[in-house]
């Protein structure tokens, strides 16, 4: 299972106000800083997501962002999870993707979702209800703009005459395309379309299993086995009873937000009553590094091909606090992972021996 870092775009608590200038200045810094640690403490992956209209995230174009970061690490690849396609012309992704994947030499990853947010519609002049149509036809066009040939396409969205995009990426045919959602029409997208289904929120119970079946009969029907990303929010302390009482609250009160909005389906979380310490406990990668390294492996031992870990949230932690807690992760807990791995790895490959 490979791991990555998202790393914490957010600025602040929500409804901050506009902030100057020096203050995103600064912040990019600490991004970059964030990104070098990761490079060096062997994440496999970079990510950042994609957020508008919102006073407490900042760098909401993460493709800029990655182009920035694709010059300061070496080796880590780079992920937008997720790049909202139905608010973009297909045809200038297709150019500024190319460009990142050149850039950091192959190490892009596009991850692509559809979006729910009204705002980040509202803020683009993008009608919500044409986001499905959007977002397919632009994968259409995502696909032909990188050949670097001249194409046409007329879709109900997007209308194309003789186009060409260069340059191309530096992958070929494409940088690696990873394709969100939470429905089964959305995973059996994810499975034709792209190399990677990763679930942003909680899943669970039988809605799980339905979209784990849908997404891994799709990647059959394509001839290929397809890869699952999940995501997991993080915090590691010295104290597992500090960590818990600093965390697991802000976590909760960040997960009601999109429960509230019917964006959360699992069976944990089927009343305000269910969001409590002890479930948040089932959810979260929590404790001291021992703890940290022991739910990193459960989730390896799940199945799972990538784990993106996340850390702060808008209410908090600080980002001094933040930027304490990422460096013990990097310190103690990514190498234990990596030790208990590689065991695990040996051990897999004597017993193929023996076998």
């Amino acid at each position: 299972m490979k791991i990555g870092l998202s790393l914490n775009t957010h600025g602040g608590a929500y409804g901050r106000g506009v902030v100057d200038a020096d203050v995103y200045r600064t912040f990019l810094d600490r991004l970059v800083a964030q990104a070098r640690l990761a490079d060096e403490a062997g994440f496999d992956t970079v990510y950042v997501a994609e957020r508008h209209a919102r006073h407490e995230t900042f760098f909401p174009a993460p493709l800029l962002l990655l182009g920035i970061l694709a010059t300061h690490t070496e080796r880590v690849r780079l992920a937008t999870h997720v790049l909202l396609l139905a608010l973009y012309n297909p045809a200038h992704v297709a150019e500024q993707a190319a460009l990142v994947d050149l850039a950091s030499r192959g190490r892009l990853i596009l991850g692509i979702g559809l979006g729910f947010n009204d705002d980040y519609f509202a803020a683009f002049g993008i009608e919500k209800k044409e986001r499905r149509a959007r977002l397919d036809e632009g994968l259409d066009v995502l696909d032909l703009a990188w050949s670097g040939e001249r194409f046409d396409y007329d879709g109900e969205m997007f209308h194309y005459r003789g186009a060409q995009i260069l340059p191309r990426p530096y992958r070929r045919p494409r940088p690696v395309v990873w394709i969100g959602g939470q429905s089964v029409a959305a995973v059996r997208r994810a499975a034709r379309r792209g190399d990677c289904w990763p679930i942003a929120w909680p899943l669970g119970g039988e809605e799980l299993a339905r979209l784990h079946d849908a997404y891994h009969e799709e990647c059959a029907a394509q001839g290929k086995r397809g890869e699952i990303a999940i995501t997991r929010h993080c915090w590691v302390g010295e104290d597992r009873a500090a960590v818990e009482q600093l965390y697991a609250p802000l976590w909760l009160e960040d997960l009601k937000y999109y429960w509230e909005r019917g964006q959360i389906k699992h069976p944990d979380f089927q009343s305000a009553a269910d969001f409590t310490l002890e479930t948040a406990r089932r959810h979260l990668i929590m404790g001291t590094p021992a703890d940290c390294v022991e739910a990193i492996q459960r989730c390896a031992e799940e199945g799972y091909d990538h784990l993106k870990i996340s850390m702060r949230l808008p209410l908090g932690p600080s980002m001094d606090e933040a930027d304490r807690a990422l460096e013990l992760l990097c310190r103690e807990v990514m190498p234990a992972v990596s030790a208990v791995s590689a065991v695990a790895g040996a051990a897999g490959r004597d017993a193929e021996v023996e076998g």
